[in-house]
């Protein structure tokens, strides 16, 4: 079977519509190579971790814009004053484990102990005023509206999206997300610092493990 050139393509005639064309494939090529894609590796492949019983914590703060930028797009908890800790936890054991009451404290090098800011609560943050908690259900009052509070900032879907929420981390599964915590912005809060880790529960016998304190300075700069 042949197929028949048009004489005026063979001669070297390049429809108007081929340069638009092949811009906007170019572009598209360009921001595809740009946007990198957040991924969460296994427990055993961060430096910062710690094992008990078959059940591996990792932690990795977030102090590089590049990554913050993967993880949260437009979103800059840097800039504000708060260090995202990814907290990723494997269970190869048999048996599942119950994170309700997982604490996670960010000890500081001089171990004063930081509770982390909900992604909920963190909606509420203005650069230069106390953080407030989120706005509490009052029950309407006739004449009256509910308060309205501004949010913040950090008012983003990704800063939600990402924060750790698994209530059981199943036999032979990984969960993970962020934990996000008010250092301020100076001085660099990781070098001697720690994550301090309870409240896992192994579902069948219904005993805690033993606490996890997972040293930060694999990431210090």
């Amino acid at each position: 079977m042949s197929i028949e050139i048009h004489p005026i393509i063979a001669r070297g005639f390049v429809p108007r519509a081929a340069p638009a064309a092949a811009c906007l494939l170019m572009l598209a090529t360009t921001w595809a190579a740009d946007k990198a894609e957040f991924r969460v590796r296994a427990a055993n492949d961060y430096p910062a971790r710690q094992s008990e019983k078959k059940v591996t914590a990792a932690v990795k703060p977030y102090l590089d814009e590049k990554e913050v930028k993967e993880a949260f797009g437009k979103a800059k908890p840097l800039k504000y004053g708060f260090v995202p800790v990814l907290v990723v936890i494997n269970n190869d054991s048999d048996d599942a484990y119950d994170l309700k009451n997982l604490q996670v404290r960010f000890v500081m090098s001089d171990r004063e102990g930081i509770d982390p800011m909900s992604a909920e609560d963190l909606k509420y943050f203005h650069p230069g005023k106390q953080v407030i908690e989120r706005p509490r259900y009052i029950p309407p009052v006739p004449g009256l509206n509910r308060p309205k509070v501004k949010k913040g900032p950090l008012a983003k879907s990704s800063i939600s999206n990402r924060e750790f929420k698994a209530p059981v981390v199943a036999p032979h599964t990984t969960v993970s997300g962020f934990f996000y915590y008010a250092t301020g912005t100076q001085p660099d809060p990781i070098p001697g610092a720690a994550i301090y880790m309870t409240g896992i529960r192994n579902l069948r016998t219904g005993q805690d493990l033993f606490y996890f304190e997972i040293p930060l300075n694999a990431y210090a700069r």
